[in-house]
């Protein structure tokens, strides 16, 4: 879900000498990675990337659009779109279910999680965290699975204390 620093520094300085579907590929793992850190930097790698998109068999470039489409929506979603948001979060998460990609379906969840938890839905975003937990857990991705189970403990702190005591100890 998140990337180290000096990872991306790598990837920025190995993307100049990449062409065809290598740069599609990196500058999508760049661009999720940006989405957070540099929005419009990330967003400028998803346009970059996207003609190369057909380069890539097509569930690699069905799998990218829907990226890119957490990449927007997380954007939207720092600049108070929460609307705008969870309409991308929901496409890419039906992209993501179609694909069978159940950490793409994970990552939609914590997106779509950040944005009930700003509309003040602490249930909704319990579910979707929970959820998208289940979702790594599926895909076999455990650091995953545990960011989204921290998530969903520091959120029930705030919610109800002894529940959240009761349920994540």
């Amino acid at each position: 879900m998140f990337a180290l620093d000096r990872e991306l520094l790598l990837w920025e300085a190995e993307l100049p000498s990449l062409r065809g579907a290598a740069r599609a590929h990196l500058a999508i793992r760049l661009a999720w990675h940006l989405r957070q850190r540099d929005p419009q930097r990330a967003a400028a790698l998803a346009r970059e990337a996207a003609p190369m998109l057909d380069m890539l068999p097509d569930t690699a470039r069905r799998s990218a659009q829907a990226r890119f489409m957490l990449v927007e929506g997380e954007a939207r979603w720092l600049s108070g779109d929460l609307d705008g948001a969870g309409t991308l979060a929901g496409q890419a998460f039906t992209l993501f279910d179609a694909l069978g990609d159940a950490a793409g379906r994970a990552d939609a969840r914590w997106l779509n999680a950040w944005i009930e938890s700003d509309r003040g839905n602490s249930d909704a975003c319990d579910a979707a965290l929970t959820a998208g937990a289940l979702d790594a857990r599926e895909a076999g991705d455990a650091l995953r699975a545990d960011i989204l189970d921290a998530a969903a403990a520091l959120f029930a702190v705030f919610c109800d204390l002894r529940q959240a005591l009761a349920r994540w100890g």
